[in-house]
């Protein structure tokens, strides 16, 4: 949603794709698809597919291969996959915060780590609005995103912005 409707202001077809329909209603000219992205299989494949959302460093090992393989399976060969994913070493060196972007202001909380695994609240609050979500990660470094970029037939290229948080992938050389 927060890229969805900015990039089709610019004249870029998009699809967009969430498994809460209350997601989707905020789209007017990005074509909503209400799906669970593991089950997801659209009969097109795409130049560009963004993966926003930090799926990749959920802790559930299954999760994240099968989000990397819908991202594969919805990827031309030759095309592009951006992946957003926490800073790497973000899961061993984060505190509880709160801070304010775009109008949001995002509250970290209730920090519990167990071995390699971080499980924490979230809280977002906008507009006189609020919602919290519970989660768990897991660190992702390079070596780690190309190991399951690979197992999901994808290549991993680089890391572009200045905190490493987006992943350039690419289908794998004799891929699907």
């Amino acid at each position: 949603g927060r890229l969805a409707e900015p990039l089709a202001r610019l004249g870029h077809p998009v699809t967009g794709v969430d498994n809460e329909p209350e997601m989707l209603a905020a789209l007017r000219r990005a074509i909503a698809v209400h799906a669970d992205i593991v089950a997801l299989d659209l009969a097109t494949r795409f130049d560009a597919v963004l993966l926003m959302s930090h799926f990749v460093d959920t802790a559930d090992a299954e999760l994240v291969d099968g989000v990397l393989r819908t991202v594969r399976r919805h990827l031309r060969d030759g095309g592009l996959a951006v992946v957003e994913r926490h800073p790497p070493g973000w899961v061993a060196s984060c505190t509880e915060s709160s801070r304010e972007a775009d109008g949001v202001r995002f509250t970290l909380t209730d920090l519990d780590r167990a071995g390699d695994v971080l499980t924490a609240t979230i809280r977002y609050e906008f507009d006189g609005l609020s919602a919290e979500q519970r989660f768990s990660v897991r660190d992702l470094d390079d070596d780690r995103m190309r190991e399951l970029a690979a197992a999901a037939g994808l290549r991993f290229e680089a890391s572009f912005n200045p905190g490493r948080t987006l992943v350039a992938l690419r289908p794998a050389a004799g891929g699907d």
